[in-house]
C-alpha cells in the first residue's frame, strides 16, 4: 500500500474541493437544451462524471478511510445505506425508473450513489 504523507493529502484535499466548487458550479448553471429534459438529464451526467473524478482520490487515498474509528463507522453507515438503497432499486416495478429516476427529477439509484461517493471523498480527505 502506497502512503500518502502530510504535504500530499494537502494536495489530494486542495483538488478534491476545487472539484466539488466546480461541480456545485457547472451542475447549478449547465443545460443542454437537445436533452429531452434539458435540466437533469445534464446535471445527472456531470455529478457522474465528477463523481468518477473523485473517487480516483478517494482510491490512491484510500487508506485515510480507515486511521479513525469514526470514519470507519461513517463509511459503514454509508455502505449500509447504499446497500439498502440496491435492494430498494431491484425490487422496484420499474427497474429503469429505480437506477436512474423518474424522468424530470433523476433521484434514482445512480444519483444518491454519486452523492455518497463524493461524501465520503470529501470528508475522508478533509
Amino acid at each position: 500500500m502506497v502512503r500518502v504523507n502530510s504535504s500530499q493529502q494537502t494536495q489530494l484535499a486542495k483538488s478534491v474541493s476545487t472539484s466539488v466548487i466546480v461541480l456545485l458550479v457547472v451542475i447549478t448553471l449547465y443545460f443542454n437544451p437537445k436533452f429531452q429534459d434539458p435540466f437533469n438529464a445534464s446535471k445527472q451526467i456531470i455529478l457522474i462524471a465528477l463523481t468518477a473524478w473523485n473517487v480516483s482520490f478517494l482510491l490512491v487515498s484510500r487508506h485515510l478511510i480507515f486511521q479513525s474509528l469514526w470514519l470507519k463507522r461513517l463509511f459503514l453507515l454509508i455502505l449500509l445505506f447504499d446497500l439498502l438503497l440496491l435492494i430498494s432499486t431491484l425490487s422496484a416495478p420499474d427497474l429503469f425508473i429505480g437506477f436512474f429516476g423518474e424522468e424530470l427529477r433523476r433521484n434514482g439509484f445512480v444519483s444518491y450513489l454519486c452523492l455518497t461517493l463524493n461524501f465520503i471523498c470529501i470528508v475522508a480527505l478533509s
